[in-house]
């Protein structure tokens, strides 16, 4: 897609899922990420919680979390579609393959990893994809859960400074030479 558009470099931050997917960009295509930012995501399965991860081999559009639930409905163009969305997730979460180590080792891309102290991902791992990532920074965010150091809609915080703090913490790492 950054090709199709003439983009030659692109810094590329990727919440969640969209942090697999930013990494592997970055991984299969470094010539294009210049900064990468990921933001409660992993590479590896151990990483998650093992409430989430079990979670997995039953979870259903009835028993996803109701923020979650509720923030989609909200603004999806085709509410109807959610089963068909959350059969992909699980889908796309079970065949997922751990990054190998030397695989993000070999990595060149200075990459800033956030993470809240009550996220789905551990603090731990997302500390050794810092340390691991040769250009690797770390960020952790007290009394934050999956999302809300960035204001998620269904994770805000009403009145929390940490939206402002991520993203004054975003723009200076995007900012370094």
């Amino acid at each position: 897609l950054l090709e199709q558009l003439g983009v030659s470099q692109a810094d590329v931050l990727g919440f969640s899922n969209g942090g697999m997917v930013a990494l592997q960009l970055a991984i299969r295509h470094p010539a294009l990420v210049r900064r990468l930012v990921l933001c409660s995501s992993f590479y590896a399965h151990a990483g998650l919680s093992p409430e989430l991860r079990q979670g997995f081999a039953h979870a259903t559009v009835e028993n996803m979390p109701p923020p979650l639930r509720d923030a989609y409905l909200a603004v999806a163009p085709h509410p109807d579609a959610l089963p068909a969305l959350v059969a992909k997730t699980i889908a796309m979460m079970q065949s997922f393959r751990d990054i190998p180590e030397p695989v993000l080792r070999a990595l060149e891309t200075p990459a800033l990893v956030m993470v809240g102290d009550a996220d789905v991902v551990s603090v731990e791992h997302e500390a050794q994809l810092a340390r691991v990532v040769k250009y690797g920074q770390l960020a952790v965010f007290p009394g934050s859960g999956h999302g809300t150091y960035l204001g998620v809609g269904e994770a805000r915080k009403p009145g929390s400074q940490q939206p402002n703090l991520a993203v004054a913490m975003i723009e200076a790492f995007l900012a370094e030479q």
